[in-house]
């Protein structure tokens, strides 16, 4: 199930986790983090691959010239779309897309014993996916690899099963975690009464404290 394209906000809310729990997240957002890493690093992988196919470099500079010459309208030049779609068949060839790379996480996640739902697994090698992709449009020079001392995310594409909100709490596999809401909160009551489209769990390490927290969409 794809996300849904109607506006969104986002409520942060801190987790009320026992020690057991906030150990067992730490452990999945560390599997999170080496899965992470390890699409962004196929990814680059596929991606350097591709880069140094002739066929590909050649296409691209073509492709460039065009855009000079027709900017806006380039979209509807045969000629760019001709190429576009050349580009695209080369980059499956070579594996280089954002669902290759989610087929390609089904690996890794067996490796750690399915610890993170798929739709979690699919959300991070989306994320690696498009990081790797910034680099080959040129928009970004290199990648990042996440380190133990990153903060770590982990979230679903829906509410709908694995990681998600139900009945005022968090579930997460084995997990159903509590999260603090303040009397007084208002804000964060009415909050709670809008659909949920999906959360996330994140570590934030705030003056030397690590908290947990969830982030309703």
């Amino acid at each position: 199930m794809g996300k849904s394209s109607t506006p969104s906000y986002v409520l942060t809310l801190e987790l009320n986790i026992s020690e057991r729990e906030a150990f067992i997240i730490e452990k999945k957002l560390r599997i999170a983090r080496q899965i992470y890493n390890d699409c962004l690093g196929e990814s680059m992988k596929r991606l350097h691959r591709m880069q140094s196919n002739k066929e590909y470099n050649s296409l691209r500079k073509e492709l460039a010239e065009i855009s000079k010459d027709i900017k806006d309208k380039r979209r509807e030049d045969p000629r760019y779309i001709k190429i576009c779609e050349r580009l695209n068949e080369i980059a499956n060839e070579y594996g280089f897309t954002e669902a290759a790379i989610q087929h390609y996480a089904i690996t890794p996640r067996a490796h750690f014993y399915n610890a993170i739902g798929s739709a979690e697994v699919q959300e991070l090698a989306t994320r690696a996916f498009k990081a790797a992709n910034k680099v080959c449009y040129g928009d970004a020079k290199k990648v990042r690899f996440k380190s133990a001392a990153d903060d770590m995310l982990a979230q679903n594409k829906s509410n709908e099963s694995g990681l998600r909100h139900k009945d005022g709490k968090i579930i997460w596999g084995k997990l159903t975690l509590s999260y603090i809401v303040k009397r007084k909160d208002k804000y964060a009551q009415m909050a709670l009464m809008d659909r949920t489209k999906f959360v996330r769990i994140l570590k934030r390490t705030i003056r030397g404290i690590v908290r947990y927290y969830v982030q309703h969409i």
